[in-house]
């Protein structure tokens, strides 16, 4: 789906506010594990990657789920964005992804011969449904979809989303996972993928 800017806006926003309400609600259950009463909450992403053919015919498909990419001495992780996302220093201005032959070759993958397929969601949902005054109250997930096209043949073994925020200048690399077997991919083939947040 293509959003407008206003729209885009809106739902970044939404965004936002929902990880920042995630996060205080991290906080309060991890001081009440202290008490052995509560439990942990979550953030999960699910991947549905599809490879299709020039004439739009499914050449392979993949779901998984990823993790929270953490804090390194070299990568800005997706904890560090929420804790900045929570004290308002950082917002989510851009989500994007990044397709490559693994994580110790971030620079490889088929979208040309040395660099990675890596560029920003095309589309963004918000699920939502409405409350008793007949408000619309997101239901706790979001969706970002994008396509890149192979530009040589390659694999992909190593996916993760980014994430850009207006006036930093790290782009954190949020959420990722290892695939294996990798997904081959040949010149000219299109590769679609959905990630879907969701919160428990």
């Amino acid at each position: 789906m293509k959003l407008h800017n206003g729209n885009r806006h809106y739902v970044l926003a939404v965004m936002t506010a929902a990880v920042i309400a995630l996060g205080a609600i991290t906080h309060a259950q991890t001081a009440g594990q202290r008490g052995g009463t509560n439990e942990g909450v979550g953030i999960h992403g699910h991947w549905v990657i599809e490879v299709h053919n020039a004439d739009g015919s499914l050449a392979e498909r993949r779901e998984f789920d990823n993790a929270l990419i953490q804090t390194t001495a070299t990568v800005a992780g997706g904890n560090s964005a929420m804790a900045g996302l929570l004290i308002g220093r950082f917002d989510a201005a851009s989500w994007g992804f990044r397709l490559a032959t693994s994580a110790a070759q971030p620079g490889s993958g088929p979208c040309s011969g040395s660099t990675a397929c890596s560029t920003l969601f095309s589309g963004a949902s918000l699920p939502t449904a409405d409350d008793e005054a007949g408000h619309p109250i997101p239901t706790g997930s979001f969706a970002l979809s994008g396509q890149v096209q192979a530009a040589s043949d390659g694999s992909i073994g190593w996916v993760t989303t980014t994430l850009g925020s207006h006036g930093v200048s790290t782009q954190f690399s949020f959420s990722g996972r290892d695939i294996s077997p990798a997904i081959q991919v040949r010149n000219g083939q299109f590769v679609q993928l959905t990630v879907t947040y969701s919160f428990s």
